[in-house]
């Protein structure tokens, strides 16, 4: 029987160009050298000052088009800088005395930690109770999470796979209408070995029957040649609201604090959260997405505290962030957990099924977190935008064809791309801004390393092209938070 299963695929990540597809930095080095070689060329002259000046011209044109990890030396430069003055040898948070009661002091953070102005608190909502919300004071935005279940997404049949989809799909677009209160919409999976452990717990909790202890040793030693046998896996969808995005803008005073630092949310700020709940739960419920519940504040803290240890999350306040944090080039070490955050540079250009994460997701061997953030682009600012963009290929790709330069096949599908995009927007569907990111977690250095490098396969299986953020790594592991970051 033919697999009717219906197909997907992202196409080319469309790069932006100043002229003629060069970056502006580009053409700057471009013209700072061949000034340098002018003024080589009047003060020295001759085979030498010749030799200086095309060596330097060379250098120039391919540290800005050759790339190295992915970028080139243009714009590697910027980014060692800022690491250089903003990483922290070790950034320690010392929590203050948190007293007792339903509200939690406000806890000042060092500035540039991974909690820094990021703050829990509970808000009643009725009919429901309580429920744990964030606030992102760099940005201003209100997040809850609610965990889901897609009841074994992967062992379905095509066609209700396809029925998931088409659910997801209708939930985005109804979220991109103009009076939604959701802004930010963020889809968190995370996996972890673990299914040995539960194998066992579950034996010494349910026992054995009377008579089946030759089973048991059986199984038991199956299981202790199993190192890899499941994986603990849970999905989060992170509802983000803007106050200050119309509709809503003017609803928001504030995230008021009184005189002995507690937080007091405002009756605007109760309300705004009570309608982002009502709204995702509904959303969630048409799409076929069981929802299993409202995090609440400690169940939200403990939920932020496993990204940071291996052990058991459970705490009884809501102060979740790392007691240290040490940033290197390629790694973060929050307490003793190393972490690695990779962009997924590169969605499949192949047609893919809906499944095609799977590899990554259920890599039972690692510790991973896929971290999605996606953003509604207004109708007519997507609108313009593609108008643009397909002015400003057209103008590139005459500059092109008048120096002699060929299109590549790589541009052409780019240019497809951007023509179905177009269409889809005239259909009337909605269009959204994306980015996906990858954090892989150890308890060592060299495990850390092992586990990279499975992940790195297992993209390749999954058809990505992954870019380890180097330089940018403490901030890129608050992109995998249920924040709503990630999006520039």
């Amino acid at each position: 029987m033919a697999d009717l299963e219906s197909r997907y695929y992202f196409g080319s990540l469309e790069r932006k160009s100043s002229l003629a597809g060069f970056r502006a930095s580009q053409i700057a080095a471009g013209a700072s050298s061949l000034a340098i070689d002018v003024v080589i060329m009047r003060g020295l002259g001759g085979v030498f000052g010749l030799v200086i000046s095309v060596a330097i011209f060379v250098f120039a044109i391919a540290s800005v088009t050759y790339p190295i990890f992915g970028r080139c030396l243009d714009e590697w430069i910027p980014l060692w800088i800022a690491w250089t003055f903003t990483k922290s040898t070790n950034t320690v948070v010392v929590p203050d005395k948190v007293r007792g009661g339903t509200r939690e002091r406000l806890v000042a953070t060092p500035r540039g930690s991974i909690g820094w102005k990021v703050h829990l608190f509970p808000i009643q909502i009725s009919h429901i109770g309580e429920i744990g919300v964030i606030f992102d004071g760099t940005c201003g935005r209100y997040s809850i999470v609610l965990p889901v279940s897609s009841g074994g997404f992967t062992l379905l049949e095509a066609s209700e796979r396809d029925q998931r989809v088409t659910g997801w799909s209708n939930l985005l677009a109804s979220i991109a209408a103009s009076k939604s209160p959701i802004s930010r919409v963020q889809w968190i999976t995370r996996s972890a070995p673990g299914g040995l452990d539960t194998l066992l717990d579950n034996i010494d909790t349910e026992g054995t029957p009377r008579g089946s202890q030759k089973a048991l040793l059986s199984y038991l030693d199956l299981l202790s040649d199993s190192t890899q046998l499941t994986a603990n896996t849970g999905s989060y969808v992170v509802f983000t609201s803007d106050p200050h995005r119309p509709p809503r803008q003017g609803l928001f005073n504030g995230l008021g604090q009184s005189h002995s630092g507690y937080l007091q949310p405002s009756e605007a700020t109760t309300v705004l959260i009570s309608d982002l709940l009502s709204c995702a739960v509904s959303e969630l419920n048409r799409a076929e997405l069981c929802v299993e519940g409202v995090l609440d504040r400690y169940a939200l803290g403990s939920f932020i505290k496993s990204y940071f240890c291996l052990g058991s999350t459970n705490i009884s306040s809501t102060l979740p962030w790392p007691i240290s944090s040490k940033s290197a080039w390629s790694t973060v070490v929050t307490d003793a957990i190393e972490h690695a955050v990779y962009w997924i540079e590169e969605w499949p250009r192949l047609e893919v099924r809906a499944d095609f994460l799977a590899p990554i997701i259920f890599s039972c061997s690692e510790r991973v977190c896929v971290s999605v953030t996606m953003e509604p682009v207004d109708s007519l600012k997507a609108t313009r935008q593609l108008e643009n963009a397909r002015v400003t290929r057209a103008a590139d790709d005459e500059l092109r064809r008048r120096g002699g330069f060929a299109i590549s096949t790589r541009r052409r599908r780019e240019d497809e791309v951007l023509s179905q995009r177009e269409r889809e927007l005239a259909d009337g569907h909605a269009n959204y801004r994306f980015s996906g990111y990858v954090l892989v977690s150890a308890s060592s250095s060299e495990q850390l390393s092992r586990n990279c490098s499975a992940i790195e396969q297992a993209a390749a299986r999954s058809f990505l092209s992954l870019r380890r953020l180097y330089g940018d790594q403490s901030r890129a592991l608050s992109w995998t938070l249920p924040l709503g970051r990630g999006l520039s």
